[in-house]
Protein backbone atom coordinates (compact mmCIF):
# COMPACT_ATOMS: atom_id res chain seq x y z
CA UNK A 1 0.00 0.00 0.00
CA UNK A 2 1.70 3.47 -0.75
CA UNK A 3 1.23 5.97 1.99
CA UNK A 4 1.29 9.12 -0.40
CA UNK A 5 -1.06 10.88 2.18
CA UNK A 6 -0.68 11.68 5.77
CA UNK A 7 -3.33 11.32 7.75
CA UNK A 8 -6.31 9.31 8.95
CA UNK A 9 -6.57 5.70 7.89
CA UNK A 10 -10.10 4.97 6.09
CA UNK A 11 -11.60 1.47 5.89
CA UNK A 12 -13.99 0.65 3.11
CA UNK A 13 -15.46 -2.58 2.42
CA UNK A 14 -12.50 -4.68 4.52
CA UNK A 15 -9.67 -2.55 2.94
CA UNK A 16 -7.49 0.02 4.81
CA UNK A 17 -6.38 2.91 3.16
CA UNK A 18 -4.03 6.02 4.08
CA UNK A 19 -5.94 8.42 2.79
CA UNK A 20 -9.02 9.67 0.57
CA UNK A 21 -6.72 9.75 -2.60
CA UNK A 22 -5.71 6.00 -2.13
CA UNK A 23 -9.28 4.91 -2.22
CA UNK A 24 -10.27 7.02 -4.50
CA UNK A 25 -7.87 6.03 -7.06
CA UNK A 26 -8.48 2.35 -6.09
CA UNK A 27 -12.28 2.27 -7.04
CA UNK A 28 -11.27 4.41 -9.84
CA UNK A 29 -8.40 2.67 -11.13
CA UNK A 30 -8.04 1.30 -14.35
CA UNK A 31 -6.48 2.38 -17.70
CA UNK A 32 -9.55 4.16 -19.19
CA UNK A 33 -11.54 5.54 -16.32
CA UNK A 34 -9.78 8.55 -15.46
CA UNK A 35 -9.55 9.38 -19.00
CA UNK A 36 -13.42 8.88 -19.28
CA UNK A 37 -13.86 10.84 -16.16
CA UNK A 38 -11.75 13.33 -17.40
CA UNK A 39 -14.00 13.64 -21.01
CA UNK A 40 -17.02 13.60 -18.41
CA UNK A 41 -16.12 16.62 -16.63
CA UNK A 42 -17.33 19.44 -17.61
CA UNK A 43 -20.98 18.05 -19.39
CA UNK A 44 -22.79 14.64 -20.08
CA UNK A 45 -21.86 12.89 -23.37
CA UNK A 46 -23.30 10.12 -25.60
CA UNK A 47 -21.80 7.04 -26.63
CA UNK A 48 -20.65 8.29 -29.85
CA UNK A 49 -19.38 12.09 -28.44
CA UNK A 50 -17.34 9.56 -26.16
CA UNK A 51 -15.95 7.66 -28.98
CA UNK A 52 -15.18 10.70 -31.16
CA UNK A 53 -12.87 12.08 -28.60
CA UNK A 54 -10.84 8.56 -27.44
CA UNK A 55 -10.35 7.43 -31.38
CA UNK A 56 -8.07 4.67 -29.05
CA UNK A 57 -10.34 2.97 -26.96
CA UNK A 58 -11.67 -0.19 -28.31
CA UNK A 59 -15.96 0.05 -28.60
CA UNK A 60 -15.67 -3.09 -26.10
CA UNK A 61 -14.16 -1.39 -23.71
CA UNK A 62 -16.07 1.62 -23.76
CA UNK A 63 -19.31 -0.18 -23.49
CA UNK A 64 -17.81 -1.95 -20.74
CA UNK A 65 -17.51 1.29 -18.56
Amino acid sequence: MKTECIGDYVKLKGETYPCTVSMTMDLVGGKWKAVILYHLKDEAKRYNELRKEMPSVTEMTLSLL
